[in-house]
């Protein structure tokens, strides 16, 4: 991490113009690394309409269920396991959320990333003999949108992400994202979902219990996702 935060210093102090793919990431280079804000060009990153959109083939995401087992309603998380992604968080609040009466299943979707080993091992260690949690590993894209075109939420609780493309993607399929307060995620999603405070597992309870049980909200979140 150290080497490659200074070969980006390096890189940034010597380009004439730098890309940021929001403009938190733009506020954070100019924050970081001192240089003048006009140097920095924001480009938003951009989703793959041809792959996700909320006209994906039923046929094909049934089939992508039932290859999964996936058969009741449920969370999806897409990401790699490291600790950024503070997954920790997202089991505490699923856990709460079944507690209370919750009836969906978590899916989790992503390979091992940097210490992926450690948060494996300190998250992950019982996932499989968790109820109602199915962890999937790496899937094809295709077979990413059809889970997130059938989802009820998506879970993002990182701590930070510079932009959050999976929050992007899903709402292209017309799914609403449960979203963290840190990062780019807020700028990302904006009223496509429903923020929460990464640090307290309760909040995001409460969130997957508002899609849980207010389908008028739900639609509405749809709706907006789209949008």
């Amino acid at each position: 991490i150290e080497y490659l935060d200074w070969c980006t210093a390096a890189n940034v102090h010597a380009s004439s113009r730098i890309i940021a793919v929001s403009e938190t990431t733009a506020r954070d280079i100019v924050r970081i690394y001192g240089v003048p804000a006009e140097q920095v060009c924001v480009l938003l990153n951009a989703h793959d309409a041809d792959i996700f959109n909320p006209d994906i083939d039923a046929q094909t995401v049934q089939r992508t269920l039932v290859q999964h087992k996936i058969n009741q309603p449920f969370f999806l998380h897409v990401g790699t396991i490291q600790p950024r992604k503070n997954i920790s968080t997202i089991l505490r609040a699923f856990d709460a959320f079944l507690a209370a009466g919750g009836r969906h299943q978590l899916v989790l979707v992503g390979s091992q990333g940097w210490s992926g080993e450690k948060q494996a091992e300190s998250d992950l260690s019982n996932v499989t003999s968790m109820k109602n949690v199915h962890p999937l590993g790496s899937l094809e894209t295709e077979q990413i949108a059809c889970l997130m075109t059938s989802a009820d939420a998506l879970v993002m609780a990182g701590f930070y992400e510079g932009f959050g493309l999976p929050a992007l993607e899903s709402m292209a399929c017309g799914t609403p994202v449960l979203a963290a307060k840190a990062g780019a995620l807020p700028e990302v999603v904006g009223n496509g979902g429903i923020l929460f405070d990464p640090t307290d597992p309760d909040t995001l309870a409460a969130a997957m219990n508002v899609i849980d049980s207010d389908s008028s909200r739900k639609s509405l979140l749809r709706q907006r996702a789209l949008a």
